[in-house]
């Protein structure tokens, strides 16, 4: 596929404001500033341009509905990458997992406690674990720790995911206070 479908997706798209606007709407309603409304408008017209080259739009539904999906999508890689790029592994082990920073109350005691049950694992663990929490895949884990293969990775993650609540179960005590928190 190509030629005269690519060329009349492409002009359809930059000629048709109305659905522009549709969709910097959708990026300001996820938080984002003009700029990267900006690069990700860009980012969605050449992923389409792929996407037609390739065959693998069908002009079946409706070209709106798709490039919304295709939005969306380019939303969530950018939340993702952006949250990676600020990723400090050296950093108090926990203020990578977002979900931790929401808790209000006794978010230092519960901080300190994971943080003892991470260490306990080990630096490699530690890290991966932090990172498999992060929504990091097994190939990026991989790439950052400098591990063989993304099969080792997974197979480290679960064995050390294992391990720490292993560790956790066979102390009641850390289990029950962390109980608290849930």
């Amino acid at each position: 596929m190509g030629g005269a479908l690519h060329d009349k997706a492409l002009s359809s798209l930059y000629s048709d404001q109305d659905l522009k606007q549709k969709l910097f709407g959708l990026f300001k309603s996820k938080g984002l500033g003009k700029n990267v409304s900006e690069t990700l408008w860009t980012d969605l017209v050449i992923q389409f341009g792929y996407l037609v080259k390739e065959g693998k739009y069908k002009e079946e539904g409706k070209l709106a509905a798709y490039l919304k999906n295709l939005g969306h999508y380019l939303v969530l890689n950018h939340f993702r990458s952006e949250r990676k790029n600020t990723l400090d592994l050296n950093a108090e082990p926990l203020e990578i997992i977002q979900e931790f920073e929401a808790l209000p109350i006794f978010k230092k005691e519960l901080k300190s406690l994971l943080s003892d049950q991470l260490n306990k694992l080990g630096e490699t663990c530690k890290k991966i674990l932090l990172l498999w929490a992060a929504k990091y895949s097994m190939q990026e884990i991989q790439s950052q720790l400098g591990i063989v293969s993304p099969e080792a990775t997974r197979k480290r993650k679960h064995s050390c995911y294992k391990k720490l609540l292993s560790n956790i179960e066979s102390n009641p005590s850390i289990k029950k206070e962390l109980m608290q928190y849930l």
